[in-house]
């Protein structure tokens, strides 16, 4: 016989050797992960929590505290949010959003409503504004009519079929507390 044979051999022994022992060995239940606290680290670009002062969003840091009017979902469908319905005129240029009702604001700060809406649209087009979206935000604060406390309506000079994706949590357009920072600025 020759070495090569025997190696072959040698191999095809210990293989199947180990492919018995392995099939034979009892099952293991995997065990439960022990993680009671799962901490994220996020290099930021400055150190603030105002998603519109940050030229980088990184939604993990504020999404737990701020919301949009309108939320998309995993499936990238866009459902209400702090907006409980919106429509849109046939024409695309008239929006009508209206929004919930009974939301408070962290450490009494109030309650969300339409005031807060402009307050977050002016606050994007602020000269230390970093967003992005200055120019979206510029026409609808030019042409946003508050209705009443929980009612907003955008008369637009040209249309527009996406609105709701621009208000959305896609754009990171988190609504900020106009009483917290008439109270206590930046």
């Amino acid at each position: 016989m020759t070495r090569t044979r025997v190696f072959r051999r040698l191999a095809m022994m210990v293989t199947l050797v180990l492919l018995t022992l392995e099939a034979s060995a009892p099952a293991q239940t995997p065990t439960p992960p022990q993680v009671e606290r799962l901490k994220i680290a996020v290099q930021l670009e400055r150190e603030q929590n105002d998603p519109i002062l940050m030229t980088v969003v990184y939604a993990a840091q504020y999404a737990p505290v701020y919301e949009a009017l309108v939320e998309e979902d995993p499936w990238h469908n866009f459902v209400p949010m702090l907006a409980t319905d919106w429509s849109m005129s046939p024409d695309g240029k008239t929006w009508t959003f209206n929004l919930r009702k009974g939301v408070p604001w962290h450490f009494g700060w109030g309650e969300f409503t339409a005031r807060d809406v402009v307050h977050t649209l002016q606050r994007h087009v602020r000269a230390d504004s970093m967003s992005v979206q200055v120019s979206i935000m510029r026409e609808l604060l030019e042409n946003v009519e508050v209705v009443n406390d929980y009612q907003l309506i955008f008369r637009l000079p040209q249309p527009r079929t996406d609105l709701h994706i621009q208000l959305s949590t896609r754009w990171y357009n988190m609504m900020l507390c106009k009483a917290h920072f008439d109270a206590e600025g930046q």
